[in-house]
């Protein structure tokens, strides 16, 4: 990436952070370190019973900050189907070298599907139309890529 007025390029002065979603108690405001306060023989009183409905909400929310700012669960949704899009065009196929990116999507919509269970890459591949080979690699690619 070389600029025309810029002396040197500009590669190497980037760097990307993985960060894990934020607690429960990050997004309820509150400091409380739960592993902290247990190794230290105290273990946090629960403040708000979370059951039913609202902890459905939550665990639909998830951690990220971003699509925790969107009012509403469409835009929620909308945030996370780019999000996973962003993946796909970027990292899968940048590092997998997969050419068939409208295939992806629709694999990883599958493979939701099996949660709980054992992953059958034939029947997987069955249902997007792929055979178990080219399943067992998508499924591959995901577990280095999206998931991991």
């Amino acid at each position: 990436m070389a600029l025309p007025m810029v002396a040197d390029s500009l590669a190497g002065r980037m760097e990307t952070l993985s960060l894990l979603p934020l607690s429960q108690s990050e997004i309820e405001g509150q400091s409380t370190n739960w592993i902290d306060a247990v190794f230290s023989d105290h273990i946090p009183k629960i403040e708000t019973q979370v059951i039913g409905d609202a902890l459905i909400e939550r665990v639909l929310r998830g951690g990220y900050p971003e699509p925790l700012t969107r009012p509403t669960a469409n835009r929620r949704q909308a945030w996370a189907r780019k999000y996973i899009d962003a993946l796909i065009q970027r990292d899968v196929r940048d590092v997998a070298g997969i050419h068939k990116l409208d295939q992806l999507p629709t694999s990883l919509r599958a493979l939701a599907q099996t949660a709980g269970q054992l992953c059958n890459y034939t029947n997987l591949g069955g249902q997007i139309g792929i055979d178990s080979k080219t399943a067992s690699r998508y499924m591959g690619v995901f577990e280095i890529n999206v998931l991991g």
